[in-house]
């Protein structure tokens, strides 16, 4: 008897340990872009959502749904989604934006390989037309709001947007699987070696690494050496000290990951659900919304601290008006 009551006492202790702790979101702005800017909801199509830093985020899509002629659209805020400036590319697909804390890297595409590309300021939002290209036989890589590759005939080069100086890479550096940093230098891993390249003072060195890696991949300014195990559909995630960070498996698409931060967001009719952890997991809350709905995508996120999505608020009176919503949101520790 006594023996049964220690383990309904641990059990009871097991599930208040794991239980989920009901949370608000505090909404930040819930703006009614449509009809700020005159725009009909069923002619526009948001593609993707990006934060460039903790004030500023861009929505990105095109205006002219079900018509062959599109003209591609941006919308920019520098308050956390409380207001936007709008730029429009006519006759122009949005092909690629390529987002960092200074610059925007914006490629248009009018018709098939016959491409664009924009440069937008984040800070004044001016914009420039830097090149008019095809695609075929050139494109723009990787960029870091300072230094752009630029591939003609598979042949890379990398410019400073600002002086436009040139920077060669040497020739045993042409076709790698680099990674480009903020502190303009390329990172590559092959064959237990860690390489890197500064394009500015063109140094080279080789770091000798424990075991193999596959790739590597650059998430929020981290650099992480990544290791794949196909049999599981899982890759493991190290830091370039080996130390492990986090794996990810297949089912783990769906979870937004920042350090010690998890969010699942879940769309459903009636409302949303995000069920999030500042701990990698060892405690959750979960918000519920009860007046808005919102879609699967696009959505992003700012590190631990911000979430921005497409919702739509439901009309409760006829003083309510419903519709579309662009919704930033913070979350509550």
């Amino acid at each position: 008897m006594q023996r049964n009551i220690i383990y309904i006492l641990l059990f009871i202790l097991f599930c208040q340990c794991t239980s989920t702790i009901r949370k608000d979101i505090k909404w930040i702005a819930i703006t009614d872009i449509y009809e700020e800017f005159g725009i009909n909801s069923y002619d526009i199509e948001f593609e993707e959502f990006y934060f460039v830093d903790e004030n500023t985020l861009i929505l990105s899509g095109f205006k002219g749904i079900g018509t062959p002629s599109r003209t591609g659209i941006i919308f920019i805020s520098k308050d956390l989604g409380k207001t936007y400036h709008k730029i429009e590319f006519v006759n122009e697909n949005i092909y690629f934006i390529s987002v960092t804390k200074d610059y925007c890297l914006i490629e248009t595409e009018k018709t098939d390989n016959q491409r664009n590309a924009y440069l937008l300021n984040n800070s004044n939002l001016n914009y420039e037309k830097i090149g008019e290209y095809d695609g075929a036989i050139f494109s723009y890589g990787a960029f870091n709001g300072k230094i752009l590759e630029c591939i003609s005939y598979d042949i890379s080069k990398f410019t400073d947007i600002e002086t436009h100086k040139i920077y060669n890479i040497p020739e045993n550096w042409q076709h790698k699987k680099y990674r480009l940093h903020s502190d303009n230098t390329l990172y590559y891993v092959e064959n237990k070696n860690l390489y890197t390249y500064n394009l500015l003072t063109q140094k080279e060195e080789v770091k000798v690494l424990s075991q193999n890696y596959d790739v590597l991949s650059v998430k929020n300014d981290d650099i992480f050496l990544v290791k794949f195990n196909f049999l599981k559909d899982k890759a493991t995630l190290y830091n370039l000290e080996e130390r492990e960070i986090y794996t990810e498996s297949e089912e783990d698409i769906e979870h937004y990951k920042y350090k010690d931060f998890i969010c699942h967001y879940k769309s459903s009719t009636p409302h949303i659900v995000l069920n999030y952890s500042f701990d990698k997991g060892n405690h959750w809350y979960s918000y519920e919304a009860d007046n808005f709905f919102a879609a699967s995508r696009p959505i992003a996120y700012y590190k631990d601290r911000y979430i921005v999505l497409k919702g739509g608020v439901y009309r409760n009176s006829e003083k309510e008006k419903g519709g579309g919503r662009i919704m930033v949101g913070e979350f509550v520790k």
